[in-house]
């Protein structure tokens, strides 16, 4: 299944490259790309020097940045490396951090890290690695870039991950791609299903003793020795069960100051953790924004299969919504109209605020119309009513109730998720919230769920907004 629609939203990769474009400007490009019979663009994926050189292109041609990748060093998925990077800058923004100095550990042979974070925001960044050809690679790409008065690379030993990085200063954060394999254990890497990129690596970026989860382990260890040094400290994952284990072991170490992300690229996943020893009141991760493949596992057991129809709509915060329960009591007084029955869940693990909504008709659609038929019904009931002038009357004009039926028209679930600054086409940022919207059951189906999404777009007027959500 592609994850394409769970990319960051203000990732360029979004949206793939113009390979014909490209390889009129790059020549070196050019040697990669073919046209076939049909008209269609090739692009060679499975070769180890195509995709060494497409990164070099994008590289240069999105940010700048020239750099030299050695032959038997690990060529970066670019889509993936930036989608780090954003969630960096959003947790940035939510905290109001602006003075930015970060720790990449395992920097590797490009930096492309501290390459990223220093030409897009010049932040300052400390890059280390325990491979001198690495760090000799890393600093060449640096300099070359003229960005050595922002970021410098160190070699350490290994022992240590952050203590022979960091120094009385304090830093804003870290982030790291750790190995993701034992190097002890060569079984499990062997039931892996094969790449469909091409392998690119040295064996000494792809597995390291007790594999990511005893990393993280260390990490977690070392985090609380330096306290509150560091402010946030990230980390990437390249397994599932990686995720659950490292939350596991935070809790072991009573840190409760942490959250999750989720890094989609094509049909990739990896996952990004983040940890905080300063208190909530201070700096709160918890309410931080994330992205997640919007929660397919709270759909109903009841689903027919695992790809349940979703659909999202983006609601900008303004001066009459300036918070997600804004929006939620707003969205709510609207459905509770439409005599829709909606609960509130309570999910582990998720912070958002979700809800399940069962619709036996479809009263959304023609609301207008049938308001209007409901008042004029209830108008002339009123004229038909004699009140003698000694008794007191009460005539209650109400919304048109209507049955319960065996059979659910529509049952789904709404999720809102805080979402921090989309950029639109003209440069503006956005604060607001995504309304995700996943379908469960009912004979309406996802058109049901399309026509009420469309309703409650015009109900609150967001038809322009939409586009951010693309």
């Amino acid at each position: 299944m592609s994850l394409k629609s769970f990319i960051h939203p203000r990732n360029k990769y979004k949206d793939q490259p113009n390979f014909i474009e490209l390889s009129k400007l790059y020549p070196e490009f050019q040697q990669h790309v073919s046209v076939n019979l049909a008209g269609k663009v090739q692009f060679n994926f499975s070769s180890e020097e195509s995709l060494r050189v497409l990164t070099q292109t994008l590289l240069k041609h999105d940010f700048d940045l020239d750099v030299n990748i050695p032959p038997d060093k690990l060529v970066p998925a670019l889509t993936l490396r930036l989608n780090y990077v954003l969630w960096i800058e959003d947790l940035m923004n939510f905290n109001k951090i602006n003075e930015v100095t970060g720790i990449d550990v395992g920097t590797g042979a490009i930096a492309i890290y501290p390459l990223l974070c220093s030409k897009i925001y010049d932040w300052k960044m400390i890059g280390s690695d325990i491979d001198s050809a690495a760090v000799t690679s890393a600093n060449e790409n640096i300099q070359r870039n003229k960005l050595d008065h922002l970021i410098k690379v160190i070699k350490v030993q290994g022992k240590n991950i952050f203590k022979d990085v960091v120094t009385e200063e304090s830093y804003a954060f870290t982030m790291c791609n750790p190995p993701f394999f034992d190097a002890d254990d060569d079984k499990k890497r062997k039931k892996r299903l094969p790449p469909t990129n091409a392998k690119t690596g040295h064996a000494v970026e792809l597995s390291v003793a007790g594999g990511e989860k005893s990393f993280v382990r260390q990490m977690l260890d070392e985090s609380l020795e330096l306290n509150g040094k560091i402010k946030i400290y990230t980390t990437m994952l390249g397994q599932k069960n990686s995720l659950a284990y490292s939350k596991s072991e935070l809790r072991k170490r009573y840190i409760d100051n942490f959250t999750w992300t989720e890094f989609c690229q094509g049909k990739t996943k990896r996952w990004g953790l983040a940890w905080s020893l300063i208190p909530k009141v201070t700096l709160d991760l918890t309410k931080a924004p994330v992205i997640r493949e919007k929660y397919s596992h709270i759909t109903s057991s009841k689903s027919k299969d695992n790809s349940a129809p979703l659909l999202e709509v983006f609601f900008p915060f303004n001066n009459s919504f300036r918070e997600v329960k804004d929006v939620i009591i707003a969205v709510k007084k609207w459905i509770d109209e439409l005599h829709i029955e909606i609960k509130e869940l309570k999910l582990e693990d998720i912070k958002e605020a979700t809800y399940e909504l069962c619709a036996y008709k479809n009263t959304w659609i023609h609301g207008r119309r049938k308001r209007r038929a409901e008042m004029k019904a209830n108008s002339d009931e009123s004229k038909r009513l004699r009140v003698d002038d000694n008794e007191q009357a009460s005539v209650t004009v109400s919304s048109v109730d209507f049955p319960k039926s065996n059979h659910i028209y529509l049952k789904f679930n709404l999720v809102f998720t805080h979402v921090c600054k989309i950029s639109d086409t003209a440069g503006n940022n956005h604060d607001g919230v995504n309304i995700c919207m996943i379908l469960n059951d009912g004979h309406g189906g996802k058109n049901g769920l399309e026509t009420f999404k469309q309703c409650l777009i015009n109900k609150f007027r967001l038809q322009e907004y939409q586009k951010l959500n693309r």
